[in-house]
């Protein structure tokens, strides 16, 4: 595995490296945030939720080892979203007797640990696809990115889309794949496993 491809975590295990956290807070901060509205937070709670796994990752990144064949990245950050959430429904819970009922129901709705990884693994990916797109659609053309847009989100055909733009068939196909092999790099740049499972 290449250093580049794992450079972003590598990095973050320098508290000095600002750039670094800042990139990683980008990435992940908004997924982790909606874990939690997805499963019954409120903004502010989803907030705090995202504020104390990303300290907790900032904390344990320099014992994370980064092996593909030990477990993902994706799977130990789901293990700390899940453990702080759980935390999070048992304060909830305890705090002060309270016998807030909606909490103690959430707390009991939370889907086994199985379907929970599955659903995180779709989010993530969906999550990581569209922060790399948005990078990558600052830059190509315009014509180039709504060719791929059409073609690889919208599910349109390469016909339809080149009579739309007016392009070619054959440059509605090259548009998609160079978009799509530069949505993968800018993937690869954060993580080197997308495509493994």
């Amino acid at each position: 595995m290449s250093q580049t491809r794992k450079s972003l975590i590598f990095r973050i295990r320098d508290a000095e490296d600002s750039h670094a956290w800042s990139e990683f807070v980008d990435i992940y901060g908004p997924l982790i945030y909606r874990y939690g509205r997805d499963r019954g937070l409120q903004d502010s709670d989803a907030a705090d939720l995202s504020q104390v796994v990303l300290m907790e990752v900032a904390k344990s990144i320099g014992r994370f080892e980064y092996d593909t064949n030990l477990g993902r990245f994706r799977n130990w950050l789901l293990v700390i979203a899940r453990a702080k959430l759980s935390n999070f429904f048992k304060k909830k819970v305890n705090c002060n007797g309270s016998g807030d009922s909606r909490v103690y129901q959430l707390l009991h709705e939370q889907p086994a640990h199985d379907e929970q990884e599955e659903t995180w693994r779709h989010e993530y990916r969906e999550h990581l696809f569209r922060w790399a797109a948005e990078h990558v659609k600052h830059e190509v053309e315009d014509l180039t990115w709504q060719a791929f847009w059409q073609t690889a989100v919208e599910e349109a055909s390469p016909k339809d889309v080149s009579e739309r733009l007016g392009l070619k068939v054959g440059s509605v196909y090259v548009a998609k794949s160079r978009v799509l092999v530069r949505i993968r790099a800018k993937i690869a740049e954060v993580d080197d496993t997308m495509g493994q499972d």
